[in-house]
């Protein structure tokens, strides 16, 4: 049998799926396509959480897990931030610094890998990672809402409000989880 048709890779491409398919529903004009994102979201936020845990737990580390896993996780947040911006709930800015730390890392976790040294993840990167989804489902509310629902122009304000200082905090953690990154590795395994 092959050693990576496992559970944990089958959640990964399933989360691949789910990601490409993400951007359709929240481009639509229906609120149940909008909706139904959601939902799709939720899932594909899910089985990031499950096939990690699950492969540690049980000891089903591959070598497709390692490269593909990263790309899923960067498709699915990436693809919904990207989404949320350009249906216009918030400005292109405030995602290019994420676009680059976010892909910057993932090349340099496959350089080494490429190298054969595992890099160490950083719990800041963890943190970031709870701020980016939080970010998602605060921007996505807020993004129902809007579109959807007839606001008073107070209440419309206050969801913007509580929507740009959630971006803003995941803004923050992404970056400063790129630098603690780069500062507990970069210097340790360039110089071998």
């Amino acid at each position: 049998m092959n050693k990576n048709a496992n559970i944990p890779n089958a959640l990964t491409v399933i989360r691949i799926f789910l990601a490409i398919w993400l951007p359709f529903l929240w481009l639509s004009d229906s609120l149940n396509m909008n909706l139904l994102g959601g939902v799709v979201f939720t899932i594909g936020a899910i089985t990031d959480f499950l096939d990690g845990s699950i492969a540690r737990k049980y000891n089903i580390v591959t070598a497709f897990g390692k490269i593909v896993d990263p790309i899923a996780d960067k498709l699915l947040t990436l693809g919904a931030f990207t989404t949320l911006s350009a249906v216009g709930m918030f400005p292109f800015w405030i995602l290019i610094p994420i676009l680059i730390r976010e892909i910057g890392i993932t090349l340099l976790r496959f350089y080494f890998l490429g190298k054969g040294r595992a890099v160490a993840s950083v719990k800041s990167g963890k943190m970031k990672t709870v701020l980016q989804i939080a970010a998602i489902y605060v921007t996505f509310a807020n993004f129902i809402l809007q579109t959807h629902v007839d606001l008073s122009p107070t209440v419309s304000i206050l969801f913007n409000v509580i929507m740009y200082a959630t971006l803003l905090a995941a803004l923050w953690q992404t970056l400063y989880s790129g630098y603690d990154f780069l500062r507990n590795n970069f210097g340790k395994n360039l110089g071998r």
